[in-house]
């Protein structure tokens, strides 16, 4: 019949849709047998969650033939923390992280660093005496 899907088990593990798109977020992974103008194809669902310490990364708007959402890992000095995290967040000022991570980890006594930053540095070599809101943290 014009539209059936017939890709193996049976039409419950493939949704068909017609005129050869799918919807939002979606992506044709394949075409079903059928005829003519009301060939149908085969829709599977985009990446929708990284693991955290990644973020989502480009659309599917449901007319490609390919994944077009990625998983990027989070550049140092940044965290994601969720499964759906669309963006790499910096961290705080007086925290840091490494590539990939989930969270961001405290500044030692004596240490400090700026927001988004891979490494603490001591308060010697980063010279925030004087420095508004930082005083507490390097004397």
């Amino acid at each position: 019949a014009n539209g059936s899907c017939a890709l193996g088990a049976g039409r419950g593990d493939v949704r068909c849709h017609a005129c050869s798109s799918c919807a939002p977020g979606e992506y044709l992974s394949a075409f079903c047998p059928g005829s003519g103008g009301s060939d149908a194809s085969a829709c599977a669902p985009c990446t929708s969650s990284c693991p955290p310490g990644r973020s989502l990364s480009g659309e599917c708007s449901g007319a490609g033939t390919r994944d077009a959402v990625t998983c990027r890992v989070c550049p140092a000095g940044t965290y994601a923390p969720t499964n759906a995290s669309r963006a790499c967040v910096p961290c705080p000022a007086g925290t840091r992280s490494s590539e990939g991570a989930a969270g961001c980890e405290p500044c030692a006594a004596g240490e400090y660093a700026p927001e988004g930053s891979a490494a603490c540095l001591s308060c010697a070599q980063w010279g925030c005496s004087g420095v508004p809101g930082y005083g507490s943290v390097c004397t």
